[in-house]
Parts: structure tokens; C-alpha cells; sequence
């Protein structure tokens, strides 16, 4: 039953952003363009880089490609389905937070599904699907489908820690500053983590889910994991998914504790 009204939700949800789109042709066809300038500039980016003689790590343009295509698809499913995340202070700063945990369905689902973005995760698919075709890199279409889940589990993992920022809001006032600072993480996915120091690597992959973004699954797709670094990896996303739900269960808990609403 449950599973069903979310699906209603989101068909709903979908109809909504179809017509949107319709209704604002022009400022949605702009968005597109904009988006295609900024992928054009990070690949012709990499080609400079690669023409110049410089090499990250013997990474070739075609596997720099799929790193970038990998790249988009997470800066996609981050953007359009749980950016969101990052605004849900403003529902606990406003006083409001209670008119929406007094409805059946979680404030934290309801506050993203209403903020998720079909056309723009669509625009999103086809992005990866040409870039990934593009390259011309020889891969077997298990590692890109389990790459594709990867991205998604770090992603979900990223909106966990986005909604444990927001959370400070029951402790906090305005945090424009922290919104931005979520927004400014993201862009950890637009170049290799290989290039960080290994203290860094290693903070990047048990304590933040940046390395899961995209650099992990462009790894797997372009075989340049051994068995021992791809179980060790594998254990490492699924420590750091239950570390930041945990996390985000315990904050959200203590925080509803000292919340006042409005009429508080």
C-alpha cells in the first residue's frame, strides 16, 4: 500500500514536471544548453590535458571519458532528485516543520519527492548514454549497470549527509552558508580522487562517500581494480551508506527533541 502511493506521488510528480516543461519552453531549453556548454568545456578540458602529454596515473581520454560520463550521471541524480536535502532547514527554521509531521507520510521523503526534477534526470540519462558512447571503450555491460548502482548508492549516501547538515537547523538560525557548502562537495566528482593524497583517499572513502561518486564505478567499468581493492572498496560504500543513515537517524531524533513550532 505504501509502496503504491509513493508511485501514484511520483506519476503525479511526473505529469507535473512534463508540463512545466511545456509551460516554460524556452527557460527549460536554456537549462539544457547551459548544461551542454558545461559538459563540452570538461571534456574539451581533459582533451588539452591529454594532447599536452599529461597523464593522470596512465588513464587514457577514452577511460578519462568514462569518468566524466560516470561524473555527469551522479552531478544528475544529486541535482534533480536530492539537492533538496540541502534546503530542508529552511522547514525546520520557518517554524512550519510541525504541519508536516503530523501527516502520514515522512516530512524528509515528502519535502524531496515535491523538489525531484524528471526532465532533468532524463536530460541526465542521455548525457551518460552519449558519453559513455563517445568514448569508445571496450567494457562489459555488467561492470556499467553495476557502476550505475554504485553512483546511486553514493549519491543517496551524499543526500544522508546533506540532510544531516540541514538538521543543525534545530540548533542553528539561517545556514545559507551550509546549503552552499553542501553544493560546493559535490564538485569532489569532477576530477579523479586517485589525484589526493592517501590520507585523503582514505577520509574519502569510510568517513565522506566522495570517492563513490564517481571515480569508484569509473575504476570498475575501465578495470583498474584488483579482486583485493574491489572487495575492500565494496565493504568501504556499504560501511559509509549505513555510517551517514545512522548518523542521520540520531541527529534527526535529538533535534526533534528541542524543536518548537510556530504555536510552540
Amino acid at each position: 500500500m505504501y509502496f503504491k502511493k509513493s508511485l501514484n506521488v511520483l506519476k503525479i510528480l511526473l505529469r507535473f514536471s512534463i508540463k512545466r516543461f511545456t509551460l516554460y519552453k524556452f527557460d527549460s531549453i536554456m537549462n539544457i544548453i547551459a548544461s551542454l556548454i558545461f559538459l563540452i568545456g570538461s571534456i574539451f578540458f581533459w582533451v588539452v590535458i591529454t594532447d599536452a602529454g599529461f597523464y593522470i596515473s596512465d588513464w587514457s581520454l577514452k577511460e578519462i571519458l568514462i569518468f566524466i560520463a560516470f561524473s555527469e550521471l551522479f552531478f544528475g541524480i544529486d541535482e534533480y532528485l536530492f539537492s533538496s536535502a540541502s534546503d530542508f532547514w529552511m522547514l525546520i527554521f520557518s517554524g512550519n516543520l510541525d504541519t508536516q509531521l503530523t501527516r502520514p507520510f515522512d516530512p524528509r521523503k515528502r519535502f524531496i519527492i515535491l523538489n525531484m526534477n524528471f526532465i532533468g534526470l532524463l536530460t541526465t540519462c542521455i548525457k551518460f548514454v552519449v558519453i559513455v558512447s563517445i568514448s569508445k571503450y571496450s567494457f562489459y555491460i555488467p561492470n556499467l549497470l553495476i557502476g550505475i548502482f554504485i553512483v546511486i548508492i553514493g549519491s543517496i549516501s551524499f543526500m544522508f549527509l546533506r540532510f544531516t547538515i540541514s538538521y543543525l537547523g534545530f540548533w542553528l538560525e539561517k545556514m545559507d552558508a551550509l546549503t552552499e557548502i553542501c553544493h560546493c562537495l559535490t564538485k569532489f566528482n569532477k576530477y579523479p580522487n586517485i589525484i589526493f593524497p592517501r590520507l585523503i583517499k582514505l577520509c574519502f572513502t569510510t568517513i565522506f562517500p566522495f570517492y563513490f561518486f564517481s571515480t569508484f564505478p569509473a575504476e570498475l567499468v575501465t578495470n583498474k581494480l584488483t579482486t583485493n581493492n574491489l572487495i575492500i572498496l565494496c565493504i568501504a560504500m556499504i560501511g559509509n551508506f549505513f555510517l551517514w543513515i545512522n548518523i542521520n537517524k540520531i541527529v534527526w531524533k535529538r533535534g526533534r527533541k528541542r524543536y518548537e513550532s510556530l504555536n510552540g
